[in-house]
Order: structure tokens, then sequence, then C-alpha cells
């Protein structure tokens, strides 16, 4: 990772003003939310965006304190991006990091990425099996009487986390 000076950047996230500019260097921390202690840390340059930091955090932390067992990562939505997601997975934690707002949405999601039916209904969040590391959602209370029933609409749609890590974060809301 770079260590050198540089310039930052960082939109308004409203988009009313422009972009604020800084020189000099980003430090990123690990910190246990409990005990408030911090088991690592890392300094780069400025550009380097909050992914690359935090994925060599995380391997870090399962390198160095393999006996920690945290249940949850914490981020802002500068770390919603796949690598992340799988990296905090690969050291055995829960996501809980906001979406980056998208212009578009996915086929087949509502705006909390939750599938829909042929209706556009959001499944309900029904369980999380850890021991198969699924998850599992059930129809919506207003397709009991949908006309697409017997036509293949789900009652029960399942996921495993491993082939849509990207979807995990959004499960606690579902709750």
């Amino acid at each position: 990772m770079p260590q050198h000076a540089s310039t930052g950047a960082k939109g308004d996230p409203r988009g009313v003003r422009r972009a604020k500019f800084w020189y000099g260097y980003k430090v990123k921390l690990l910190v246990d939310s409990q005990s408030q202690y911090i088991p690592a840390g890392v300094a780069c340059s400025a550009h380097v965006s909050d992914q690359r930091p935090a994925i060599v955090l995380l391997k870090y932390m399962k390198e160095r304190f393999p006996h920690l067992e945290p249940n949850y990562a914490l981020a802002d939505k500068g770390y919603d991006s796949e690598p992340v997601y799988r990296q905090i997975r690969n050291v055995g934690t829960f996501p809980i990091i906001p979406l980056i707002h998208r212009y578009e949405l996915p086929k087949g999601v509502d705006k909390h990425f939750r599938p829909t039916c042929k209706l556009g209904h959001a499944y309900v969040y029904d369980s999380h099996d850890a021991k198969r590391d699924t998850i599992k959602l059930t129809m919506p209370k207003e397709c009991t009487s949908c006309p697409f029933q017997a036509d293949g609409c789900q009652k029960v749609y399942k996921f495993r986390i491993e082939e849509d890590v990207t979807q995990v974060h959004c499960t606690r809301t579902w709750e």
C-alpha cells in the first residue's frame, strides 16, 4: 500500500457542494467496541480507497489475533464492496455496512435489496441457518391470494451467504 503523502478527495454526499480535498495520509483502525481496545491500525496515502486498508487490517487481525471472535463488523458505506464483505466473512464475522446509494436497483429487488415476487411485494426475513450458512425468506402476506402462486411464484426464498455475500448486510434490516 502506498505510504507517501498524497492528495485525497471526498465528494459531498448530498451533491450540493464541491468535493473536499486534503493533502496527507489516512489512518484506519480496528477497534473492539466492547473494550475500546485497538488491536490493529494502518497508515496509508490519502488517495487510497477505504477498502484496501480494510482488507489488510482484517487479514492482519485474523493472523495476529486468532482467539478474537467478533460477532459483527461495523463500517460506513465507504466499505460497501464485495471484496470487503468476503474478507469479513472469512474472519467469521457478520458485516453491518450501509449501502452506497446507487441510481438503479437490480431487477427483482426492492429499495432495501430484498427479493420481490412477480407483483413487486418484498419477501420477509425468516431466519439464518448458521450450520448451512443460509438466509431464509418467506412469501409476503400479500401473496396468499396471488394469481401467480401456481405459476412458479416461490413460497420460500433461500440463498447461501457465500453465493451472494453482498446481500448479507441487508438481513439485519429485514428482521
